[in-house]
């Protein structure tokens, strides 16, 4: 399998279903059945000052100073404007600034975005966790961790850079177990609703690796047949042959990886059954431009024939010969 698709999966499951069991926990743990909208209200001058965490602001005199020359905020601009709205001008007298420099800024015009729990990503989450969670979260510090660390790696390494087998596993470990760890601190039947949807995709992966394996091995028996049925055919010289297989390479390595399209149809409520008692049911199409000699049906029966080699039966197979 292409490291690409390696990529891809790891996306899939961070953006499907890792990210879905985070922020139950934050909506859970930290909103406390709030909206998310009255939160950051609340905590505007903490966040302000990971924001901007050296100089003080107008709020910094009314309450205490959170400023100073030695903090680092955890925010940058683009978070915090996720945030929050500064559209607004500052409150006379709140704002000073000396020359171009200011010496304090006012915050008292700064609003809430509307914004839901699900529109932060895992950094910007554990960097509102640390900054305006007083109390200790139940479960493991190292499971946000862990978490974010993958999802920087899988941002950070491009469409264009490798990822080895091992390295996929390593991930796609790291982010199950963090996963399922934070779930149960939501409850047991959250960690088994969120096993199984891993489980769906693992079963979807699987699907796909086996129907590309079939229809290389698919691809090769139409190589031979076409080929073996042009040596028999008067006229025919080998230079053009040679020609004609190059071309059906081509052909062939995109309808593998181009053109075989998998659509695996599951009914929500039967999920499960469908695992355990049922095989699993993939449609696959290969669009093919044939010439008039060639008999359909034959090919039909060619293909057939190569799911003798895997678990696989085909129901039917379209062949679009216009």
């Amino acid at each position: 399998m292409a490291s690409a698709d390696f990529l891809k999966r790891l996306q899939q499951l961070y953006g499907n279903v890792v990210m879905n069991v985070v922020h139950v926990y934050f909506e859970r743990e930290v909103l406390d059945k709030t909206t998310f909208f009255f939160f950051p209200d609340k905590n505007k001058h903490e966040l302000f000052h990971e924001f901007i965490p050296k100089i003080s602001c107008c709020e910094c005199f009314k309450s205490n100073s959170i400023a100073s020359v030695s903090k680092k905020g955890c925010l940058d601009e683009f978070q915090f404007d996720l945030l929050y709205d500064r559209s607004e001008c500052a409150e006379t007298n709140h704002e000073i600034k000396r020359g171009q420099k200011f010496q304090q800024y006012c915050v008292c015009n700064i609003n809430p975005n509307r914004v839901e729990a699900a529109d932060l990503d895992i950094i910007l989450i554990q960097a509102v966790i640390k900054t305006c969670c007083k109390r200790t979260l139940p479960g493991n510090p190292s499971w946000l961790k862990e978490i974010k660390d993958v999802r920087n790696y899988i941002y950070h390494t491009g469409n264009s850079s490798r990822i080895s087998k091992s390295d996929f596993e390593e991930k796609w470990s790291v982010l199950e177990k963090n996963t399922l760890n934070i779930a149960i601190m939501t409850g047991k039947s959250f960690q088994h609703m969120t096993q199984k949807e891993i489980q769906r995709l693992k079963a979807e992966h699987d699907t796909t690796d086996r129907t590309h394996t079939l229809a290389e091995k698919a691809n090769d028996c139409l190589k031979k047949e076409i080929l073996n049925a042009l040596k028999d055919q008067p006229g025919v010289q080998q230079d053009a042959i040679g020609k004609i297989s190059c071309q059906l390479d081509q052909i062939l390595f995109k309808i593998t990886d181009l053109e075989v399209q998998i659509s695996t149809k599951r009914k929500a409520d039967a999920i499960e059954s469908d695992q355990k008692e049922k095989p699993t049911k993939c449609y696959v199409r290969w669009t093919l431009s044939t010439p008039s000699s060639w008999c359909v049906e034959d090919i039909k029966r060619k293909l057939r024939s190569v799911a003798e080699l895997t678990n696989f039966t085909f129901e039917f197979v379209i062949l679009d010969c216009s």
